[in-house]
Order: structure tokens, then C-alpha cells, then sequence
């Protein structure tokens, strides 16, 4: 278990660190509080697709989070799910998102799927 810990606390330094790592400001705005904090952002990416193990291009913007450094520490005062996330505003590069999909990936981390907020 002290590899994974180490690994994941390597990751999460590659990641979330804005001045030499993939990071750049994320900011949520929840029913409760609004908080900043970092995470990794994608306009598109590769993804398999598992019914037909071919990679496919997505257009869907997704923001990659470590959830730990987003709700134990209590910034958001609650955790990265599906039902709560739903009402979020995430804005990144100055443009207001709204969440698709919560996608957690076991180790931590999680990738919310976003669409354009509309206004």
C-alpha cells in the first residue's frame, strides 16, 4: 500500500501543481460554498471504447480533479458525486461549465464531464 501512496502522491503533484505541472485553475461554484483549486482541463481527448476496443476523439471538455484536495479537506464541504456535482457552475479559462457526468477512477481521482453553462 505505501507504493500506491507514493505513486498517487506523485501524481497528484505532477497534476495539480499550476506552476510546473498539467494544472490550471479550476473554480466550483456548489449550493453551499465556492471554492478554487486546481485540476487538470481537456477540450478533447482519446478515449477506448469498450464495446469495441477502438480509441476514439471526444469533443466532450472534462476536467480531471483529486478529489481529496477537493472535498476532505472540506473546500466544497461535500464529496465529488454524481447527484450533488449535478447543480455545480465550474468555470475554467473564464468559461462558465455545467457537469454531464461524474466519473470517479478509484485511486482518488475524478473526472467530471462538462457542458457549456447556459446562461
Amino acid at each position: 500500500m505505501a507504493f500506491l501512496d507514493t505513486v498517487a502522491d506523485d501524481l497528484r503533484s505532477l497534476l495539480e501543481d499550476e506552476q510546473n505541472g498539467f494544472a490550471e485553475p479550476v473554480t466550483i461554484d456548489s449550493d453551499t460554498t465556492t471554492h478554487t483549486g486546481s485540476g487538470v482541463f481537456d477540450l478533447t481527448f482519446q478515449e477506448v471504447n469498450v464495446q469495441t476496443g477502438q480509441k476514439v476523439q471526444s469533443k466532450t471538455p472534462r476536467v480531471s480533479l483529486y478529489g481529496p484536495s477537493w472535498s476532505e479537506s472540506g473546500a466544497l464541504g461535500e464529496e465529488i458525486t454524481a447527484e450533488n456535482a449535478k447543480t455545480w457552475r465550474v468555470t475554467i479559462r473564464s468559461i462558465v461549465y455545467s457537469v454531464k457526468t461524474v466519473q470517479p477512477d478509484g485511486t482518488g481521482w475524478v473526472m467530471l464531464y462538462l457542458a457549456r453553462a447556459k446562461t
